[in-house]
């Protein structure tokens, strides 16, 4: 901008040094070239507040869009039920004053599927609205994610899950199982979000069970950007 106006001043210039000050006509140009450039910088300056008054009303939308839509918490643990059975819970808890509604609940699983027992169901409230405060709770027993592996004749698998708001918004579970050196020593992995094989082993929460005691857990703390 300063490069600019330092031309249009040198052009101004070099016409001035060569025109006939006595001459009326001259003066009437002179008085016309001035009011051109004035009405060219109020132009350029109008143009300027309108590009950034359409940035910040751009900017005030995004951020009122942002308010409006409901924000929901991830987190999975395993937790033992009444049984003493291994339980996955995958939580989702309300963290805004805007109510979320949870259209969809997908499990991802690229294993053959295999008839579970009564005590392996999959517990789900979805689809259900959930107001600021409140959790919503899915439970996947471990027994069912197991039996998947070894009745496929697999060593390990690899499980997602996958809940859907009716903004669209996705939050996605990570599970990894793999078997131990012995049929009951186990290997999970979890992650509260979406994650590939390689991320989880090295970000997710690690248990170690053997005879489904749990004789080692690391939490990690890193997250996968």
């Amino acid at each position: 901008m300063v490069h600019t106006l330092l031309v249009w001043l040198t052009i101004i210039l070099d016409w001035l040094s060569k025109r006939d000050w006595r001459n009326w006509s001259m003066w009437a140009a002179v008085g016309q070239t001035i009011g051109a450039i004035a009405t060219f910088w109020t132009a350029r300056i109008a143009l300027k507040l309108v590009r950034e008054a359409k940035r910040q009303e751009k900017e005030t939308k995004r951020r009122e869009k942002e308010a409006l839509e409901p924000e929901l918490y991830p987190k999975v643990a395993i937790k033992d039920n009444g049984n003493e059975k291994k339980i996955i819970h995958f939580t989702l808890a309300n963290i805004k004053p805007t109510p979320a509604y949870i259209a969809d609940f997908i499990f991802i699983n690229h294993l053959p599927e295999i008839e579970p027992y009564s005590y392996e169901m999959i517990e789900t409230g979805t689809p259900e609205r959930v107001v600021y405060g409140e959790v919503s709770n899915t439970k996947v027993p471990l027994s069912y994610l197991k039996r998947l592996i070894t009745e496929n004749d697999q060593e390990e698998g690899f499980f997602k899950f996958q809940f859907t708001l009716a903004t669209d918004q996705v939050y996605t579970f990570s599970v990894y199982l793999k078997i131990g050196n012995v049929s009951s020593e186990w290997y999970v992995y979890l992650a509260n979000q979406d994650v590939t094989k390689v991320e989880i082993l090295q970000t997710g929460t690690h248990v170690h069970y053997i005879h489904n005691r749990i004789v080692n857990m690391k939490r990690h703390n890193n997250k996968v950007s």
